[in-house]
């Protein structure tokens, strides 16, 4: 059993996926193509029991590219930098949330993979910066999502 399939099964996290360029997702054959950004190992002491019922729903987060985020890091650092003079000249809530957003073709590309697998507007919840969806899914479902039923 793959590390992916534990943690989705096993441990039901928030769960995130990387969506990569979309040079590259265009050149694919099927679907977008997911990267695991980051996993974790299980606590010590957890043993696997059973596999995770098909219907039981939890919530998943998928996290698109921000790129901008490396200017969003430079303002931090002046605004933080006594000897700079932005320093103390914060950034806008409405300010960060541009320099995080995705780029639309990013958003387009994962409603149209949500929507494939079923899910419309009113299922996603998405922050403000739409870099981040949220939403519920059975773990049936998640592994036809994540090609990853046994």
């Amino acid at each position: 059993m793959s590390l992916l399939r534990f943690l989705l099964l096993w441990l039901l996290p928030a769960f995130v996926l990387f969506f990569s360029s979309p040079s590259v997702l265009a050149a694919l054959p099927k679907g977008c193509a997911t990267k695991v950004k980051e996993s974790i190992d299980h606590p010590l002491g957890w043993v696997k029991q059973i596999p995770a019922p098909a219907d039981y729903v939890f919530e998943m987060r998928i996290g698109l590219p921000q790129p901008n985020f490396h200017v969003l890091e430079s303002h931090l650092y002046e605004v933080s930098d006594p000897d700079h003079p932005r320093y103390g000249a914060h950034l806008s809530k409405e300010e960060v949330e541009a320099l995080v957003a995705p780029h639309h073709q990013s958003i387009d590309l994962v409603n149209d993979w949500l929507s494939s697998h079923g899910f419309h507007e009113d299922d996603l919840v998405r922050s403000p910066a739409k870099d981040w969806v949220t939403i519920k899914v059975p773990v049936r479902v998640a592994e036809k999502m994540l090609d990853t039923a046994s």
